[in-house]
């Protein structure tokens, strides 16, 4: 019985071994604190279809990914140009106001136009057949 008992033994022994040396799992560690996230603002004219890359982004954490937390807002053009002044936004989408505002000598910057069409179009009656007809008479838009 003692060659039984040593033979299991030894057996016993080597398969909390061979268990250990192959099964072994890694020992839990405390969790790692995700990196604190940077600000980053991001301001829209509207909600548009143009602006479905900026939500989908943001769906999708590729922001995260890369450090931001963003923050998506919808500002009308005057009020937005005034925070990327104050440095309140980082980020300004109508490229319009943006760059009407870099022509009258404000220090901001068009960075990306992602458009394979012109962003304005104009709406006249049907007697108006050219751009020269307009002149001399009164045109509107959305701001002033």
């Amino acid at each position: 019985m003692s060659e039984t008992v040593s033979r299991t033994a030894r057996l016993l022994v080597a398969l909390i071994f061979f268990s250990g040396a192959f099964c072994s799992l890694p020992r839990p560690t405390p969790a790692q604190q995700k990196p604190k996230l940077k600000p980053l603002h991001i301001a829209l004219a509207n909600h548009s279809v143009t602006m479905t890359a900026i939500y989908v982004a943001k769906q999708l954490g590729i922001y995260e990914n890369y450090g931001f937390d963003a923050r998506v807002l919808v500002l009308e053009p005057r009020a937005a140009i005034a925070a990327l002044l104050t440095e309140d936004l980082h980020f300004y989408t109508a490229i319009g106001s943006t760059g009407r505002a870099a022509l009258r000598g404000v220090p901001v910057r068009v960075g990306l136009v992602a458009l394979n069409r012109p962003d304005f179009m104009l709406v006249a009656s049907k007697e108006i057949a050219n751009i020269e007809q307009l002149r001399g008479k009164v045109v509107g838009g959305y701001v002033a």
